[in-house]
């Protein structure tokens, strides 16, 4: 086994790229940690406004535009939008996973936290008439769309004073 051997840097060439190389590894080095250090203030010191839960849903809520053609397609759309929103709303209040949950589900969950009997039966009887508009393509009078919506924002209004 041969022994090691010592690296010399003989040549003056060799030592002025080895210094310059080591010079620009310290500035790299340097530059990366401040700006490390700029991105973890901004992102404490960014200044904006976060919308609460509540708001989030009411304005998702009132941001679903009413179906211009009403047949099975547009309003399974439409009250699948409604009740997705209902339900990542739910998501976030109550930190269980209502999006993965049925209707039914959901309504046990709400009988078990004892919630005002009226919410339950206001969510069930809107779930189930966005349940039969989604899956059994049954379309609802006209009047009902802008009703169930504004059914929705109560019923996130309702979740939130909980």
């Amino acid at each position: 086994i041969k022994p090691m051997k010592d690296l010399l840097l003989s040549s003056a060439l060799l030592q002025i790229i080895f210094i310059i190389f080591l010079l620009i590894g310290i500035i790299v080095s340097y530059y990366l940690w401040t700006k490390r250090g700029d991105y973890q203030t901004s992102k404490y010191l960014q200044e904006k406004y976060v919308q609460s839960n509540l708001q989030d849903g009411l304005n998702a809520i009132e941001k679903v535009p009413f179906p211009n053609i009403i047949d099975s397609e547009s309003t399974e759309k439409y009250y699948l939008k409604l009740s997705r929103i209902c339900r990542k709303y739910i998501k976030k209040q109550f930190y269980i996973k209502a999006t993965e949950m049925t209707s039914t589900q959901l309504a046990e969950y709400f009988k078990y936290k004892k919630i005002d009997r009226d919410l339950i039966d206001a969510w069930i009887q809107i779930s189930s008439k966005a349940d039969l508009a989604k899956y059994a393509k049954q379309i609802p009078p006209i009047d009902d769309y802008h009703k169930d919506k504004i059914i929705f924002m109560d019923l996130i209004k309702s979740f939130n004073k909980i």
